[in-house]
């Protein structure tokens, strides 16, 4: 992706991934890759711009989760593991 913005094959250095968990199903899309542009029609409207910590690996900072009533603030670094 990174060749592909430095050889401005894309029209903006971004992506968005969108993932379904479509279950044990062949032939089934489970998601979108959307490069150089967002995806509208999958994502929602508010989109969040995270500095990349590496860009090896697509790695930034998380800074909290919250799942219902819990949450964590502790920090952690991540990557997006999008390809395995």
């Amino acid at each position: 992706f990174i060749e592909a913005v430095d050889q401005k094959k894309v029209s903006l250095p971004l992506f968005t991934v969108w993932l379904e968990h479509e279950g044990n199903k062949e032939n089934v899309p489970g998601g979108i890759y959307t490069y150089g542009a967002i995806d509208a029609t999958n994502c929602g409207p508010v989109i969040a711009y995270q500095p990349l910590s590496s860009a090896t690996y697509f790695e930034f900072k998380l800074s909290s989760v919250s799942i219902g009533t819990y949450t964590n603030s502790k920090g952690w670094q991540v990557i997006s593991d999008t390809g395995t």
